[in-house]
């Protein structure tokens, strides 16, 4: 039976398409209407439903300062109920998100045909009632008989049985920080898919930390759950080829592979080994063996050596993959005794190959692979070199390519070409340099760092020694490393000074108007009374370019915010395809043509025309201006701006503001060295790179912080050894079903790749913008409103989002149904029991 909680009224120009409000009736039965809830009202264009986004409390007695103030001053509460019965003046307004219209199948409200989008508004005086759970159940896409029972629906209370198809085929992410929730949740995700009575996929699970080992001592679960130990773990020799030893020891050269390969093949065809051959074996081949380069040989025994002391190469498989995994059972292999990163993306690695192997030739049944910490397997890179065509990651610059370096000696930047690029591995303690302010920098213990460092003279009194290359481990207190210089321009660009400032204005103020199917176009700039000196600079420049601009004033009219009169200049055809030659249809970009080819000066008219536009010019405590340039969600323009800023001499750092995802570009004038008290370490696994440039020290940038590197490896995120498998299940492995789910606390660490593939997503708290940012630039389903709301889940609250449902939705997640020994165990406890035993 219908449950009416409101009626729909006229509200703030509602409602409309997209929204509609109603007034909630008050209730004697307990029942509060909540932001949240599922609604519905019968609309002209059918069932209408929505959700409520909002509730607004109204009451008209408290809306006058006297009536408030006669209020507070009386205490007699019979007199404050006779003279202020507010109670009977109190409702409740709710403004609801329209979700669709829902078209049934042959009227009987349960079985859904389609959802439609709105193109009528609501009804004012039409009731609303709350959603029915058959009818919720169908438009969210959930299965209530089959489905994988996760939890409550928020708010509802109706269960969210998810769709076992919808969900793993098409693969899933589970995201959340440090201690949000994910193991707990993917033990629930388990236990309903090994105790379903209908056939389901084997699970494979990577256990790095050893969480769900507690699996195996549950009654219920005696029979499904194999525990494989990474120490008894063994790669075939005999089932690899030389190129997958290349993938494991990168440095091994193509000539080398080609030599490796015919090593291979002689120990496959001795009728001794019997196809069964081991490292050593290989390695006294190539020993004793008298064909072959000399040098050849002993850089493919030194490979080769480094990768016997792994211990995890055999002469056979162990476990045997062909046999180990049954629909309905678990396997889990245990990492937690692992150290070795290398180690472990080595294994993750074989692993994936072998099992996407096996289940595209159908050996194995279907299975889902869950793959645990999945950020440190599969890591995107994120420090960038400045080079002649804008700011590049490292696996995207060539040799023989322009980058920014800095000479010390003439305190200039200049383009050099980059003569060799390096790339290794590294496993080990790293050098963290880091200023809030200035820099963020971590770098090999072998790094040299181009710096000034505190000394003393004969009268003992200290200054900055000249710039001198310090190894990071040898680097004393107290340093300062250089971070900005003015680019050697010897170049002009050949347009005139007004041109600079008309495009720098657009870039920031302005739009392009299309007509007739983008075959005429004009610009308009709009800029607002109170920008005084700067408006009138404006009208004179323009007018002094462009004669033809029309210039006509537009005043906004608003209830709330009263604006004051904007000038709109409106530029011609002539003058806009002149403008258009510059931007290519690019109106928020600085035009790479002016970035390379313009002089310092020329540059600096467009960087104080952008700061005109959208800059705001402040002063710190100190007096030393620095200025806050906003550029929106624009990532690209706050690239460029910040490109500009570099070959201007300026520091710049590029950053996200939480609060709104907005990004912004704080220029200081002031700042010329990065100051570092102390150097820390912390620990770092993954790939080191370097460049070979004239000068030895280039600019870079990581987390927003621009920093001047010496020649040596900078350690920075990058690619693991299972990324491209993990890339390549992702894309392909529904055809197969092989199904994948990667849980991270990173999703910023995750190759953009691999997440855009996870077609659904289980987010249960996110707070690093750069994580959210990250997220939704690899899902068109996470809006900047659902990245606000991911920052404020608590424990125990997800988002579900994508293939798995029709419609995001907000769950309460069920207690799981079996408990892990260590779940109570608590540090006090843990201290305590130390003390005892001790």
């Amino acid at each position: 039976m219908p449950f009416k909680i409101g009626t729909i009224l006229n509200f703030n120009q509602l409602p409309d398409v997209s929204n509609f409000p109603f007034v909630i009736n008050k209730r004697n039965d307990g029942i509060l209407v909540k932001k949240g809830l599922f609604v519905y009202t019968k609309s002209n264009e059918g069932y209408l439903i929505g959700l409520i986004e909002k509730i607004i409390l109204l009451n008209e007695y408290f809306t006058d300062p006297l009536t408030i103030k006669s209020y507070n001053s009386n205490n007699n509460p019979n007199i404050l109920k006779g003279l202020f019965p507010s109670e009977d003046f109190e409702f409740a307004i709710s403004i609801v998100k329209c979700l669709g219209i829902i078209e049934f199948q042959d009227g009987n409200n349960k079985e859904i045909k389609a959802i439609k989008r709105m193109s009528y508004p609501a009804t004012p005086g039409a009731d609303v009632f709350l959603v029915e759970e058959d009818t919720l159940n169908a438009f969210i896409g959930f299965d209530p008989i089959d489905g994988l029972y996760l939890g409550k629906v928020k708010i509802t209370d109706y269960d969210a049985k998810i769709n076992m198809d919808r969900l793993l085929n098409k693969h899933f992410a589970i995201l959340s920080i440090s201690g949000g929730g994910k193991s707990y949740l993917t033990s629930c995700i388990i236990e309903e898919v090994l105790m379903r009575k209908k056939p389901t996929p084997a699970i494979v699970l990577i256990d790095v930390h050893g969480e769900y080992l507690y699996l195996k001592d549950i009654p219920e679960l005696k029979n499904k759950v194999q525990v494989q130990d990474i120490s008894y773990f063994q790669i075939s020799i005999p089932n690899l080829s030389a190129w997958w030893f290349r993938k494991y020891q990168e440095q091994i050269s193509p000539v080398q592979v080609r030599e490796l390969s015919k090593y291979i093949q002689q120990l496959k065809k001795d009728d001794h080994k019997k196809g069964r051959f081991t490292l050593k074996d290989l390695i006294e081949l190539i020993e004793n063996s008298s064909e072959g380069s000399k040098s050849t040989k002993q850089a493919l025994i030194g490979w080769l050596s480094d990768l016997e002391r792994l211990t995890i190469f055999g002469p056979e498989e162990n476990p045997d993959l062909n046999h180990i995994l049954r629909q309905k059972e678990i396997v889990i292999f245990n990492l937690s005794n692992e150290i070795s990163i290398r180690k472990k993306q080595i294994i993750i690695d074989y692993l994936c190959n072998r099992l996407f192997l096996l289940r595209r030739l159908e050996k194995i049944p279907p299975f889902l692979l869950i793959l645990e910490e999945a950020h440190q397997f599969c890591l995107s890179e994120d420090t960038e070199i400045l080079t002649k065509n804008g700011w590049k990651k490292y696996n995207d610059i060539k040799i023989g390519e322009l980058a920014f370096s800095f000479n010390s000696k003439t305190k200039n930047l200049e383009l050099n070409e980059i003569e060799r690029i390096i790339l290794k591995e590294h496993e080990g303690e790293v050098v963290k340099l880091y200023n809030n302010n200035s820099i963020d920098a971590l770098v090999t213990k072998d790094h040299r760092v181009l710096c000034n460092y505190r000394t003393t003279g004969k009268d003992r009194k200290w200054f900055w020694s000249k710039d001198k290359f310090v190894l990071a481990k040898n680097l004393p207190n107290s340093i300062r490393i250089p971070l900005v210089a003015k680019m050697d321009s010897k170049t002009e660009c050949e347009i005139d000074d007004d041109l600079i400032k008309i495009i720098g204005w657009i870039i920031t103020d302005g739009t392009i108007h299309y007509f007739e199917d983008k075959k005429y176009f004009s610009y308009e700039i709009s800029q607002s009374e109170v920008k005084g000196e700067i408006l009138t600079e404006m009208i004179e420049v323009i007018n002094r370019r462009f004669p033809e601009v029309s210039i006509y004033k537009r005043k906004r009219k608003n209830e709330i915010f009263k604006r004051s009169e904007e000038n709109i200049f409106y530029f011609k055809k002539k003058a806009s395809q002149e403008i258009n030659s510059w931007l290519l249809n690019e109106t928020h970009r600085i035009p790479r043509v002016i970035l390379e080819t313009a002089s310092l000066s020329q540059l600096k008219i467009l960087f104080d025309a952008m700061v005109q536009g959208d800059g705001t010019i402040q002063f710190s405590k100190k007096r030393y201006k620095y200025i806050t340039f906003y550029v929106g969600q624009n990532d690209k323009l706050a690239d460029d701006f910040q490109e500009l800023c570099v070959r201007l001499g300026f520091s710049a750092i590029k950053s996200y503001v939480k609060q709104n995802n907005q990004i912004k570009v704080l220029v200081s004038f002031k700042r010329k060295f990065a100051h570092i008290r102390k150097k820390t370490t912390e620990y770092y696994s993954g790939k080191v790179w370097d460049i070979t440039i004239k000068n030895n020290t280039f600019v870079v940038r990581r987390n927003g912080k621009v920093f001047f590197t010496g020649n040596c490896p900078e350690a920075a995120h990058s690619k693991a050894i299972s990324k491209s498998i993990i890339e390549t299940i992702a894309r392909e492995g529904r055809k197969f079903m092989a199904c994948l789910c990667l849980i991270s606390q990173r999703p910023k660490k995750l190759s953009s790749t691999v997440l855009s593939q996870l077609n659904s997503k289980i987010v249960l708290n996110i707070k690093n913008p750069y994580d959210l940012k990250h997220l939704m630039d690899s899902s068109e389903a996470i809006s900047k409103e659902y990245a606000d709301m991911i920052s404020s889940l608590g424990v125990g609250e997800m988002l579900l989002i994508g293939n798995a449902v029709n419609y995001p939705i907000f769950i309460d997640i069920r207690e799981r149904k079996f408990k892990s020994h260590t779940e109570d165990v608590s540090l006090s406890s843990v201290c305590l029991k130390w003390e005892k035993a001790s």
